[in-house]
């Protein structure tokens, strides 16, 4: 059935598959249904998705609360590009969508509503809190070397004969690094502990894993005994997103 953008407000997204070659991508909702946005091909018309603005995985397990459709043309009247906003809370992206200007055939981008096979969407889930899994095990991993290196570092400071103000401004860095991380350590094995339990549990955990795994690609560029004020902001950013989603 072909429906229009406003058809997905209101729904949970509970995966997304974006076609590599552009010609299709497909939401599952938490009801039951795929929604299909494609292009269907006429004759030899250029159509395909030339660009998404902002992060997909950003609108997984939220509810869109708006959605709309714009198009755009040349001076011919012929629809270059057909964009869709998709937004959640505090988040959205924008598909866009090319079409060749030379072309006389149909350019319109149709959204199929269909069911989703019985028992897809728990698949979907699966699949969503076993990468997550997998993420969780590097970020340890990282976490637990870090602690390492900061923990020697503070130590081999006791021995150390330089400026007293400079070894306990080293060593506070050290320590406060180390402590943020080592919440970190513990909470992501408790969580990874409960998504293999139970891994329906990661709609309660996916945007906090989005945001962890993002922060912890940051830091792996730099030196944690290091003075830096991006270290000092992602830090920051990390330790407040774990206290909001612990309380």
């Amino acid at each position: 059935m072909i429906v229009a953008m406003e058809d997905l407000k209101g729904k949970v997204i509970e995966s997304i598959v974006c076609d590599k070659d552009g010609q299709f991508i497909n939401f599952k909702t938490e009801d039951g249904y795929q929604y299909s946005m494609k292009h269907i091909q006429d004759e030899n018309e250029i159509c395909y998705i030339d660009n998404i603005d902002g992060k997909l995985e950003n609108l997984i397990f939220k509810e869109v609360v708006d959605c709309e459709c714009r198009k755009e043309s040349n001076a011919n009247n012929e629809v270059l590009y057909t964009d869709f906003k998709i937004e959640v809370d505090n988040a959205y992206v924008i598909i866009e969508w090319y079409s060749s200007g030379e072309s006389y055939y149909n350019k319109d981008i149709v959204i199929n509503k269909t069911r989703s096979p019985r028992g897809y969407n728990e698949i979907n889930v699966y699949k969503i809190a076993h990468k997550h899994i997998k993420n969780i095990d590097s970020c340890m991993e990282y976490i637990e070397e870090q602690i390492s290196i900061l923990i020697e570092k503070a130590e081999k400071l006791l021995y150390c004969m330089a400026d007293d103000e400079i070894n306990r401004i080293l060593m506070n860095r050290y320590n406060c690094r180390s402590q943020v991380l080592e919440k970190y350590y513990n909470t992501l094995c408790k969580i990874k502990e409960e998504l293999e339990d139970d891994f329906r549990l990661i709609k309660k955990h996916n945007e906090f894993l989005i945001n962890v795994n993002r922060d912890f690609t940051i830091l792996q560029e730099y030196d944690l005994s290091e003075r830096s004020d991006t270290i000092n902001e992602t830090l920051s950013d990390l330790y407040n997103i774990l206290v909001a989603h612990t309380k």
